[in-house]
């Protein structure tokens, strides 16, 4: 706001002193100068270069010379092509389009009439071209109106799938505390590593380096975590405890924070979730501690 005042000052001090008569100091705005030293020098602010011009471009509702000439090039191009098809449609007089395309349809059969009695299969075959034509076109228009739903369609199951995945991720990534400006970058990164199961649960897809096929959001961010931190505030990252290992948001069966007795405390109270963590740090439920 208070730069569009000084902005509107400025046009008005300007205006102020061109409204003085006799006055030699008079100024005169150009809605463009070749180059920027060629604008008074208290305006310059109020100009940009475009295509090496001075452009007055920082008054807001201002529509220079340039925006008008595009606009009626477009609304002229847009009158000519309105006359063109005019023009060709006028060529009909009061038939429709419809009548020109049946006429068309009965074309073959007409031509093979006309060589005689002798082209029978060829004036069966002009027939029903002229019968099956309009089907055809039907069928075409209708194919096309499918192809638009069906894509409206994959549109839509696509963000109902994306607010899933933001609404789960969200969820988990507030419950870890990450930082609350970075919960929709968060957010964006799980939007191209999970998906929606048969089951309708989200969990991570097959074939995304780095990421153990089928775990949930819950468990990737364990792994997030680590790999960047500067999502979470530094008092919630993984601390090191007194044996040197990092405990804290850590992954219990992972080699560098081996630790069975929270790995038994995950596995009363989440099965599945303790299955992931395991198999993301490469072992097993009661397997061998990573190498």
């Amino acid at each position: 706001m208070k730069k569009q005042l000084l902005l509107h000052t400025a046009i008005l001090s300007a205006l102020a002193v061109s409204a003085r008569p006799g006055d030699d100091g008079d100024i005169m705005l150009n809605t463009s100068y070749d180059s920027i030293d060629s604008v008074p020098e208290n305006f310059r602010s109020l100009y940009s270069e475009q295509d090496g011009k001075a452009v007055l471009s920082k008054v807001v509702g201002l529509k220079t010379q340039d925006d008008i000439n595009r606009l009626q090039g477009a609304l002229e191009k847009e009158r000519n092509d309105h006359r063109q098809v005019k023009s060709m449609l006028g060529k009909l007089g009061d038939r429709s389009i419809d009548d020109v395309l049946a006429d068309l349809d009965r074309l073959p059969a007409l031509e093979a009439a006309a060589k005689g009695a002798d082209n029978i299969d060829e004036q069966i075959a002009g027939r029903l071209q002229q019968e099956t034509a309009p089907l055809n076109r039907k069928l075409n228009e209708y194919e096309g109106k499918i192809e638009e739903l069906s894509t409206s369609l994959q549109e839509y199951k696509t963000r109902e799938i994306h607010r899933d995945i933001n609404d789960v991720v969200g969820k988990f990534a507030t419950k870890s505390k990450a930082i609350p400006e970075a919960i929709e970058d968060i957010q964006f990164m799980a939007r191209s590593i999970f998906e929606k199961n048969e089951s309708g649960d989200v969990v991570a897809k097959a074939g995304i380096p780095g990421v153990t096929p089928g775990i949930t959001p819950e468990v990737w961010l364990v792994e997030l975590q680590q790999n960047k931190p500067y999502l979470w505030p530094q008092s919630n990252l993984p601390q090191m405890g007194k044996s040197g290992k990092v405990v804290g948001g850590n992954n219990p069966w992972s080699k560098d924070s081996w630790n069975m007795t929270e790995q038994g405390k995950i596995l009363r109270e989440n099965r599945q979730k303790a299955e992931q963590l395991a198999a993301q740090a490469g072992t097993t439920i009661g397997g061998q501690r990573p190498n």
